[in-house]
């Protein structure tokens, strides 16, 4: 058991490796599962498994959209308290 559970690791990090590469080109995706003529249902079956991760990552824009907009109200309150704390230290 120890050696198939060594063999699974590299495995899972090569799928780690392939789910990143999804995310990275998530637009070209559907164009390459439309090319693929799976013969084997492992094959069928890794098809499915990236279609749910490409379904995940417009999620993951959305949020990473959502956080990049709050950024701004961020700044826009640290800048008003550098300014109070300048005028104390002029006084």
């Amino acid at each position: 058991m120890p050696k198939i559970t060594a063999q699974a690791e590299p495995e899972s990090a090569r799928l780690t490796v392939r789910i990143a590469q999804v995310e990275l080109e998530s637009a070209r995706l559907p164009k390459r599962i439309a090319q693929i003529e799976p013969k084997n249902a492992r094959v069928m079956a890794r098809i499915a498994q990236v279609e749910l991760e490409s379904a995940r990552v417009p999620v993951r824009i959305a949020q990473v959209e959502l956080e990049s907009a709050r950024v701004p109200k961020r700044t826009a309150q640290i800048e008003p308290k550098s300014v109070q704390g300048r005028r104390k230290s002029l006084k």
